[in-house]
């Protein structure tokens, strides 16, 4: 008699902002910053954080996801959104923030000695997803420091 039915839509327990995507590629929520691919620069963004996790969409489709962060003025890089800038000027590889946040100094040392100009059939994909695997590698080792 007093029970109602059960809503239609589940209720969004997010904290939701629109920002737009700045300079770096990055959507700035509660004094933080989360990267979203380049492709995406210049566009409003819907931001919905949740209690451990932030996601990312643009007109509905989730382009990122990240662990939240607590705190003010960090900044969550995700190589993988950069790629495509990086393999276009693939010159400023190992001075790019989100290259020297991400991926640990040994690996970009070793990522040094490969030929400055790299075999056609050998993209920069493939050096990134060599470095990951080589990461994972060495973080099974017990010379890896943490």
């Amino acid at each position: 008699m007093y029970l109602h039915s059960v809503p239609i839509y589940r209720y969004d327990t997010s904290r939701t902002a629109t920002p737009e995507i700045g300079d770096y590629s990055t959507a700035r929520f509660e004094k933080n910053n989360y990267s979203v691919p380049v492709r995406y620069l210049r566009r409003t963004v819907t931001v919905k954080g949740y209690a451990d996790k932030v996601l990312i969409m643009y007109n509905g489709k989730l382009i990122a996801t990240h662990d939240r962060l607590f705190g003010s003025g960090k900044t969550s890089y995700r190589l993988e959104h950069y790629i495509d800038l990086l393999e276009r000027k693939s010159r400023g590889v190992f001075q790019a923030k989100p290259v020297r946040d991400t991926v640990a100094e040994e690996l970009i040392d070793w990522a040094k000695s490969f030929p400055v100009v790299m075999p056609k059939w050998l993209s920069f994909s493939d050096c990134v997803w060599i470095m990951v695997k080589k990461k994972s590698l060495l973080s099974n080792t017990a010379f890896h420091q943490e």
